[in-house]
């Protein structure tokens, strides 16, 4: 009886400090190293391949739950961002022509990295100066399976519901960015009249996104 973890994409929560700089899913999450196969605990059988989320939090409580609802806090901008973004997303494509008929390498590894955000199974694991303290499966359905390191404790435990939460918050928030480039892909594919239809103009309305994102972000900094 195994729980066996094997995430070919994982994300792990950045820093405060470099939310900016660091992180490339809604200035929450970044993309960190695959996880082998690795044990950690009871379960009946090898999971299949899902995205790994990794929370990696200090020992002190307190600080704990303060990096958590700093990671919350951010996704509640980053999801004022989006929705700000979304309004704004018909006349950015009305004004960048045929410029928008371009999609670097970047480009697509975003995309691939924030569709894998979205499948229906994910991993989440919560660790504790570096050491595995507690994992979830995430199902479909919103199943969930959970094994805890022996002797964790109640305050450990909380920890990782409040990471468990976390995570599903992020998802649902990537969900929303997936539908606003799923919109601007049909817009582009229309005014293009691309061969490949919204499917080849997907990656194109990652980056219109991100740049309206970016656009949004630096005028609520500019703003007093």
């Amino acid at each position: 009886m195994r729980m066996q973890l094997t995430a070919e994409t994982a994300f792990e929560l950045s820093e405060e400090s470099s939310a900016t700089a660091g992180a490339d899913l809604l200035g929450v999450w970044r993309a960190g190293p695959p996880a082998p196969g690795v044990a950690f605990t009871a379960a009946r059988s090898t999971a299949p391949e899902v995205p790994l989320w990794r929370i990696d939090l200090p020992a002190d409580p307190a600080q704990a739950a303060g990096r958590l609802e700093a990671g919350q806090a951010r996704l509640r901008a980053a999801s004022t961002r989006l929705a700000d973004a979304t309004a704004r997303l018909d006349t950015v494509l009305d004004h960048s022509g045929a410029g928008v008929a371009f999609a670097a390498e970047a480009e697509l590894a975003g995309w691939q990295r924030l569709t894998s955000a979205c499948r229906p199974s994910a991993w989440v694991e919560t660790r504790i100066q570096g050491e595995p303290a507690a994992r979830s499966l995430l199902g479909l359905e919103g199943a969930l399976r959970t094994v805890c390191r022996p002797g964790l404790g109640p305050s450990g435990t909380a920890l990782h519901r409040e990471s468990v939460r976390l995570v599903v918050d992020s998802r649902a928030a990537f969900l929303r960015v997936v539908a606003c480039v799923t919109r601007g892909a049909v817009a582009i594919s229309a005014r293009l009249a691309l061969p490949g239809g919204p499917v080849l103009a997907l990656p194109i309305a990652w980056r219109l996104v991100r740049r309206v994102l970016a656009e949004v972000d630096r005028g609520r900094t500019r703003s007093p």
